[in-house]
């Protein structure tokens, strides 16, 4: 799963490309959670738009809100993007977003980039 982060004044762009992969994808969370650079970010968007594969199901959304809920304590104001294009990539969001509601975070998806950075 290749992955590139692009920080910005005040937040994140996480472009994955390729196939992606729910394990990869909780891994390169805790390694961005442990960040510096993460304590000062309002935001995170993550791109999904160029992924050509998904190895993703409904137990890794579980995962992946579980930890994002702990998280909401330490940052209860970050807002998270999700882009998506494809129909089986947007089923897993909105089930992300619904485990999400609980929280303190925002998360919204979009088709595109340059809707989510509006939104931001």
């Amino acid at each position: 799963m290749p992955h590139s982060n692009t920080w910005q004044d005040h937040g994140l762009i996480r472009s994955f490309t390729g196939t992606v992969d729910g394990e990869e994808i909780l891994e390169s969370n805790f390694e961005l959670h442990t960040n510096p650079k993460f304590n000062n970010a309002d935001y995170v968007i993550n791109d999904f738009s160029l992924v050509t594969d998904i190895s993703i199901n409904e137990t890794h959304a579980k995962a992946f809100s579980s930890v994002d809920k702990n998280l909401s304590h330490r940052k209860p104001t970050l807002k998270i993007a999700l882009v998506v294009i494809h129909q089986e990539q947007r089923v897993l969001a909105e089930h992300y977003r619904q485990l999400m509601m609980d929280s303190s975070f925002q998360c919204e998806i979009f088709d595109t980039l340059v809707e989510a950075q509006a939104w931001v």
